[in-house]
């Protein structure tokens, strides 16, 4: 529950070594270990209130805002300076890392950092609305308008494994992998 005097959507947890961390459409809020509420953190709230995604990667809280900004810390109060991603404004929606190297889904383009996000490339292999990005044993496989690619680096080749309209999740497991498309339906892969 938000304290007093505030309101807004609430997307979710995060927890890093300096406590845990709600991300609501108002920014970054901290939660009170004493009883549970969630205080708006101020100092630790970039571009807000349009901070779309905070991803938790080894220790390091992301921060993306729909204006193309990222910044990152380790505490959720310092910040880096921010940077501006390449490309058109849009909304950030999952970040992973695969060796030293961030992978991020923004609206419709794929973005990889080698720098822990003090700068971004954008693929040059560019998908169509991509929405979903899963990773497991070094395989990549992400989700577009048009089906589900898959490659073993970053880099590509990337290769169309499942040609599908809108693809909006694609998911692992240790044995199989998912792709839920739009209009609900549910494939599966063991390879």
């Amino acid at each position: 529950q938000l304290t007093p005097g505030n309101s807004g959507l609430f997307f979710g947890a995060y927890e890093n070594a300096q406590g845990i961390w709600g991300l609501s459409n108002q920014g970054l809020l901290r939660v009170n270990p004493s009883d549970g509420s969630l205080q708006l953190e101020a100092e630790g709230t970039i571009g807000a209130p349009n901070q779309n995604l905070i991803k938790n990667i080894d220790d390091r809280l992301y921060s993306f805002t729909s204006d193309n900004t990222s910044s990152s810390s380790t505490d959720a109060r310092h910040w880096s300076t921010p940077a501006k991603l390449p490309g058109s404004n849009g909304l950030a929606y999952d970040m992973q890392q695969v060796g030293d190297t961030l992978l991020l889904v923004y609206s419709s383009d794929f973005y990889f950092s080698t720098n822990k996000g003090q700068t971004w490339s954008i693929m040059p292999d560019s998908f169509d609305n991509a929405g979903s990005l899963a990773i497991q044993n070094g395989v990549l496989l992400i989700g577009d308008q048009k089906g589900v690619w898959r490659a073993n680096h970053v880099q590509g080749p990337w290769t169309k494994v499942l040609p599908a309209y809108w693809v909006t999740a694609v998911l692992t497991t240790p044995d199989k992998w998912y792709a839920i498309l739009y209009d609900g339906s549910l494939y599966t892969s063991t390879d």
